[in-house]
C-alpha cells in the first residue's frame, strides 16, 4: 500500500514538473521569437538593404543563436546549480554590508489599510503598518512600554495597539527610538537605511523614481518572480561591467567598444551591445537596491533587492506594462531573467567576497568600485569598518 501511494505521489510530481517545463519552453520560445523578430532591425552601425536574401541570412543566423540560447536555458532548468546561502558576518565583505540608500520592503498592494506585518531590512526588525488614513508607517517591533512583540497587536487610530496593556505605539512615540523614514512610490514601499543629512535622507526616493520611471501608480502590481541569493549589493552591480563572464555564463560575447556607464549622484546606468546582434541591453539602477533592465524597446523588467540581513537578499523580478502587449513581453523578459541568472546566483552566494583580484582588461570595474564606495558610504563609516575588520581578522 505504501509503495502504491509513493508511486502515485512520484507520478503526480513528475506530471507537475513536466507541465512546468512545457510552460517554460513555451514562454522562453516566445521570448526568443520576439528577439528573433527584433533581429531584423537594421542599425545605423550596420546598414544593409533588407532584401529577401539578407533577411534569409539573418533568419538562419538568428535561428542558430536562439536555438543555442534555448538549449542553454533548458540545461539550467534541468540541471540547476544547487547552493546554500552561508551565514556570514559583515567582515566577510570588503565593504560595510548596508550602503546608505533606500531599501525596498514590499509592494504597496501587500499592505492593506489597518493591517501590519513584521519586517527585517538590513538587519533591522520593525513593524510596517498602514493606518486608516492610507499612509504606511514603520515603528520598532517591540512595545515601548514593556517590550512585547507588536506583531500580536492591531492597528487602530493610525497606531499599533499592544495586546498586553493596550498601549498605543506610533512613530516617535518614544524619543529614544530611531526615526524610520518611509516613502511609497510607484506601488513600492521603501525604507531609508543609513546616515542622515540634516536629520533626513539626502535624497527622496520619489524624486529618484520620477527621473527614471513611468508615472503609472500601479506599474508594479503584477505577479513577480523571486529567489534567495547571498552576497553584497556591490556584486550584483559591478558584474554588469564584467565582459569576461558573458560567454561562459550567458553564451554571448559583449562588444566592448559599445560598453558604457553613466553615474549620477545616487544612480547609475550600464549599457552594452551583444556582438553580432542588434540587442543593446540597458541596466539602470535607481538605487543599488532597485532598478530595471531594458532588453529591447518593448521588453522592460524591474528588479528589486530586498536585503534582509548580512549576506541574505531576496531578488524580486517585476514584470510591468501599461497595456497587455507590454505586460506580456515584460513577463517573458522576467522569466528569462529569472532563468538566465541562475548560475550567477549560485556563484555570488557562495564566493569568497574578500578575493577581489581583477584582470588587466577589467579596469572599469575598479573605477566603478571606487565610485560606489565613496557614493554610498561616508568616510567615517569606512574608517570604522576598516579598523573593526582588522581587529576581527587579528
Amino acid at each position: 500500500m505504501k509503495q502504491i501511494f509513493t508511486q502515485k505521489y512520484l507520478n503526480k510530481n513528475y506530471k507537475i514538473r513536466h507541465t512546468m517545463i512545457y510552460f517554460i519552453i513555451f514562454a522562453v520560445s516566445s521570448a526568443s521569437l520576439f528577439i528573433l523578430r527584433n533581429s531584423f532591425v537594421v542599425s545605423p552601425e550596420n546598414p544593409r538593404t533588407p532584401t529577401l536574401i539578407s533577411r534569409f541570412g539573418v533568419l538562419i543566423y538568428a535561428l542558430k543563436n536562439n536555438i543555442q540560447s534555448l538549449l542553454r536555458i533548458f540545461n539550467k532548468i534541468l540541471y540547476p546549480k544547487l547552493y546554500k546561502i552561508p551565514v556570514l558576518s559583515q567582515y566577510d565583505f570588503p565593504l560595510p554590508p548596508f550602503p546608505n540608500t533606500w531599501y525596498p520592503i514590499c509592494l504597496s498592494t501587500d499592505l492593506q489599510k489597518n493591517t501590519l506585518r513584521k519586517e527585517k531590512i538590513a538587519g533591522k526588525d520593525f513593524i510596517l503598518y498602514r493606518g486608516s488614513n492610507g499612509i504606511a508607517y514603520a515603528i520598532p517591533d517591540k512595545c515601548s512600554h514593556m517590550g512585547v512583540d507588536l506583531i500580536y497587536g492591531r492597528v487602530e487610530n493610525d497606531c499599533v495597539i499592544c495586546p498586553f496593556h493596550n498601549k498605543c505605539n506610533k512613530p516617535k512615540d518614544n524619543p529614544d527610538d530611531e526615526k524610520m523614514f518611509i516613502e511609497e512610490c510607484n506601488n513600492v514601499i521603501f525604507i531609508w537605511i543609513g546616515v542622515l543629512h540634516n536629520g533626513i535622507p539626502f535624497k527622496s526616493m520619489a524624486d529618484l523614481m520620477k527621473k527614471y520611471t513611468e508615472p503609472e501608480k500601479y506599474m508594479f502590481s503584477f505577479p513577480f518572480l523571486k529567489r534567495a541569493i547571498g552576497g553584497h549589493l556591490l556584486d550584483y552591480a559591478e558584474h554588469l561591467l564584467d565582459t569576461n563572464h558573458t560567454q561562459s555564463i550567458h553564451g554571448v560575447t559583449i562588444d566592448t567598444k559599445y560598453t558604457s556607464i553613466e553615474t549620477a549622484n545616487h544612480s547609475f546606468s550600464i549599457r552594452f551591445k551583444i556582438e553580432d546582434s542588434y540587442i543593446t541591453p540597458n541596466f539602470t539602477y535607481i538605487t543599488p537596491t532597485f532598478g530595471f533592465v531594458e532588453y529591447t524597446e518593448n521588453i522592460k523588467v524591474y528588479i528589486m533587492f530586498v536585503v534582509r540581513t548580512v549576506g541574505y537578499i531576496e531578488m524580486v523580478i517585476l514584470p510591468n506594462g501599461n497595456n497587455i502587449q507590454k505586460l506580456a513581453y515584460s513577463f517573458l523578459g522576467a522569466l528569462y531573467t529569472q532563468l538566465d541568472f541562475a548560475d550567477e546566483a549560485a556563484f555570488f552566494s557562495t564566493k569568497n567576497h574578500n578575493i577581489r583580484n581583477l584582470l588587466p582588461n577589467e579596469a572599469p570595474i575598479q573605477s566603478f568600485r571606487e565610485w560606489f564606495t565613496y557614493t554610498f558610504y561616508t568616510s567615517a563609516q569606512l574608517d570604522d569598518f576598516i579598523k573593526c575588520k582588522k581587529l576581527n581578522d587579528w
